[in-house]
């Protein structure tokens, strides 16, 4: 059963990262109803990121490959236009992704604690859903495709609500880049690329607590891994290509139906 479980969960992250219901809250959620990984949810849950984490960097690998090129003929001299434009891609990256970066340091136990809280989960999944809304009502179907220095900040600091359980990363920052006046094909290539450096950072930050963990049976745990990639990847694909914004309302009556029945179980005498 164990190993069903695992397998469940890796498919639900496959598909909840991607889509801006977060992932993080459905395997909270899971995790608490099933009784499983108790005291490890944080843990399990950086485990499934790193194989969504590994789908993305292939995704966008040959991106990756040119934006590294291009860093590498800045440092020779060469100043050509297209360069140019991949070094203000990275520092957009970058400066969007600090914001995350240095909450997450700063409040890494008390987010570990508000996993294993599903009250907190619920309310998580409600925020999402209003924010989804909101954005699907006042969000205008811009033709801008050029990344700013203002839609950066939006993704950005829309990121530090995404690294709370129920808060949907990829909803967030898709959403706060949608606000800025991005057109929708670029907030989504740009909330992806942001989750490569938060997702990275985050997974390096926790080895310590990985390597102290001694009584995981780790086995179904990297095969839920390696599910999670390839879930991953083809969700990515689809949502890159037929994600738009009027699916938001959907996608927000959903979290409002799953918010209430998290406080509800929340709610509930426990054992």
């Amino acid at each position: 059963m164990d190993w069903l479980h695992y397998l469940l969960l890796a498919i639900l992250q496959g598909i909840a990262e991607i889509l801006p219901i977060s992932s993080s809250g459905h395997l909270a959620l899971y995790q608490a109803i099933f009784n499983i990984n108790q005291g490890y949810e944080g843990t399990f849950s950086i485990l499934l990121h790193g194989g969504s984490l590994l789908a993305l960097l292939v995704y966008f690998s040959p991106s990756i490959v040119r934006l590294l090129q291009s860093v590498f003929f800045f440092i020779q001299g060469k100043r050509s236009t297209a360069i140019l434009e991949d070094m203000r891609f990275i520092g957009y990256l970058l400066l969007a992704s600090l914001p995350a970066g240095i909450v997450g340091v700063f409040l890494s136990d008390t987010i570990d604690a508000i996993f294993a809280s599903l009250t907190f989960v619920g309310i998580g999944f409600l925020i999402t859903a209003g924010l989804l809304y909101v954005v699907y009502r006042r969000s205008k179907q811009s033709s801008k495709k050029t990344y700013s220095l203002i839609s950066a900040l939006g993704a950005g600091f829309a990121q530090v609500l995404g690294i709370f359980p129920g808060i949907s990363r990829s909803g967030s920052t898709i959403s706060g880049a949608l606000l800025t006046g991005l057109s929708l094909s670029k907030a989504k290539e740009f909330s992806f690329f942001m989750f490569i450096p938060i997702s990275a950072g985050s997974f390096l930050l926790s080895l310590d607590r990985l390597q102290s963990v001694e009584t995981i049976d780790w086995m179904p745990m990297l095969v839920a891994v390696a599910v999670t990639f390839g879930v991953t990847l083809i969700t990515l694909h689809l949502v890159l290509k037929r994600l738009k914004v009027t699916h938001f309302p959907y996608f927000s009556m959903y979290l409002v139906v799953i918010g209430i029945i998290t406080l509800i179980l929340a709610g509930l005498p426990q054992g």
